[in-house]
């Protein structure tokens, strides 16, 4: 999903949780967080310096790494895992693992995962 410039500036301004919702844009439109930050203040919208930051991501244990592999190589959904592994958004999950451990997991018995095809 690509949002407009003005879309972005709408739903940050709009945002209750300001910091979550830069993540957020972030993720709906394929860029980073500080993209996201200079397209706000490109706009006029005022970012506080407590928002800008870069890497509070959630780090995962190669324990836990492991787990979400063999859960979803199971044929576990997305928010089952995320469940078990304690995080609140089936999204920032699935998102993480196919990034980087796409590798690893099976789609319908094949190891390489494709976009769009779910197992």
């Amino acid at each position: 999903m690509e949002m407009t410039e003005h879309e972005i500036c709408r739903d940050y301004q709009n945002a209750k949780y300001k910091d979550d919702q830069l993540d957020i844009l972030a993720d709906l439109n394929l860029i980073t967080r500080i993209e996201v930050i200079n397209i706000l203040t490109r706009n006029g919208v005022e970012v506080k310096q407590s928002t800008i930051r870069e890497g509070k991501r959630r780090k995962y244990t190669e324990k836990e790494c492991d787990e979400i592999c063999h859960l979803r190589n199971q044929g576990r959904p997305w928010d089952y895992i995320a469940k078990i592994i304690g995080i609140n958004n089936a999204h920032n999950i699935r998102q993480f693992a196919l990034k980087h451990l796409g590798d690893r997991i099976k789609v319908r018995g094949k190891v390489k995962y494709v976009w769009g095809n779910e197992a």
